[in-house]
């Protein structure tokens, strides 16, 4: 008789677990998806300006070893902009409201 119990008690596990993927599991697949596409872009768009700014300071024939540091300080300071809660502090950008809500 226990193992009726057990048999039931799992059937209603993996109803409860297939239903949650239904319903929350493409809502979150796509919030994921949406990130890795705004990581990929950001990571793009910050390569492409590194670039150009290298290209320029070589143009302007800066020292190596200046083009360098300053290049690594522009992309620093990108992805700490990024990072920051003021980049973020607006409400109505939609992908951010669709993270919340999946709290």
């Amino acid at each position: 008789m226990n193992e009726g119990n057990t048999l039931s008690k799992g059937e209603e596990l993996r109803k409860t677990a297939v239903q949650w993927l239904l319903e929350d599991g493409i809502n979150i697949g796509k919030a994921i998806l949406i990130a890795l596409i705004i990581f990929v872009v950001g990571l793009w768009i910050t390569g492409a300006i590194k670039d150009k700014l290298r290209s320029t300071m070589e143009k302007w024939n800066v020292d190596p070893a200046l083009i360098s540091f300053k290049t690594a300080v522009t992309t620093a300071a990108f992805f700490r902009y990024e990072r920051s809660p003021r980049a973020h502090s607006n409400p109505s950008n939609r992908l951010l409201a669709e993270f919340g809500s999946l709290n």
